[in-house]
């Protein structure tokens, strides 16, 4: 409801349809890696059994090398998330913090702006919920 009724520039449209957007997307896929979790165990469990294992050096080495650069990618796309995260937080800390504008535009039932105590709270409560979210997307496990 707050894409669309609480708004009052195209801008705030346009901004708050991006981020939900961008919301639902990601939220989709963490949930597609959480219900498909147990058929990509077993299928890397299966790749470890024959007529998939390696039978001489030369496959040994291919192999290696895969398992290399995958956990090469791995940790730059873990780090790349990290630094998002922390770029987003640091920009709204320096910027938007002292003006109490959250990170996400939010409805809330209760007016976060009335005090610091309770647009703290708020900014901790979708700090959380960004850290849990890009942990959960960035995990490879």
């Amino acid at each position: 409801m707050h894409i669309c009724y609480d708004v009052e520039t195209q801008d705030d449209l346009s901004e708050n349809f991006g981020i939900t957007v961008t919301a639902l997307i990601t939220s989709c896929k963490l949930m597609s890696l959480v219900i498909g979790r147990k058929t990509i165990i077993n299928m890397l469990d299966l790749l470890k059994k024959k007529p998939f294992v390696p039978e001489n050096n030369g496959e040994v080495e291919i192999h290696t090398k895969y398992d290399n650069l995958i956990e090469k990618v791995a940790m730059f796309y873990t780090i790349q998330v990290v630094c998002c995260v922390l770029a987003l937080v640091g920009t709204t800390l320096v910027s938007d913090f002292k003006l109490k504008k959250l990170m996400f535009p939010a409805w809330f039932p209760f007016d976060f702006t009335s005090s610091w105590f309770a647009f703290s709270m708020t900014f901790i409560y979708q700090l959380v919920g960004l850290v849990i979210i890009a942990i959960g997307v960035s995990s490879p496990k």
